[in-house]
């Protein structure tokens, strides 16, 4: 599981302390809804607390323009981000935004309102945050992951809110679909 940061400052610096010692191996930090220049200094913060030991996930929820998502993408080049998930607003720019900074881009949102996987861009995309429970649940899902698989792209299985029972199906779901082990996103019950 990948622990879930949405805090600032204090809170920030309490919550990834306390995943360090949780021994939390992957952590997902939600960005996109201050200015950049503050975000920076949050996974800087986060950076420094968890050293090259815990891999770190962004998610922007598409909260940038392209001016802002490669003024962060700049940024945070030397943190090792693992991939920033639905960096742009405007989805088309994703190529453009990989080709102009080199950030890794995992979509999200974009896979919900696109049931077909031929139309999104490869070249730019590093992994796949897939949520059963709003793609239509086991075979939807595996739609993905064949994709997925076929074009060397990671998946992530993820929860969307869901109850106690409904993160348990995801994990088994996750269980039994995904042939690697990745850190899935079920720490939205915290």
């Amino acid at each position: 599981v990948n622990a879930l940061v949405t805090g600032s400052g204090d809170d920030l610096r309490q919550q990834c302390e306390q995943i360090k010692l949780d021994g939390f191996k992957t952590v997902k930090i939600k960005v996109g809804h201050l200015k950049v220049h503050e975000d920076l200094r949050r996974l800087e913060l986060a950076k420094k607390i968890f050293g090259n030991k815990i891999a770190i996930r962004v998610d922007a929820n598409r909260g940038w323009e392209f001016k802002q998502a490669t003024e962060f993408a700049m940024g945070v080049r030397d943190f090792n981000v693992e991939y920033c998930e639905e960096p742009l607003r405007n989805t088309k720019q994703l190529e453009k935004l990989y080709e102009h900074t080199g950030m890794k881009v995992a979509l999200d949102e974009t896979l919900w309102s696109n049931p077909d996987p031929i139309e999104l861009p490869n070249s730019s995309i590093s992994a796949l945050i897939l949520k059963p429970s709003i793609l239509g649940g086991w075979e939807n899902t595996g739609l993905w992951i064949f994709h997925a698989k076929k074009h060397k792209i990671k998946t992530v299985i993820s929860s969307s809110m869901e109850s106690g029972i409904g993160l348990n199906w995801i994990a088994f779901t996750d269980l039994c679909l995904s042939n690697k082990r990745t850190p899935a996103g079920l720490d939205s019950i915290k």
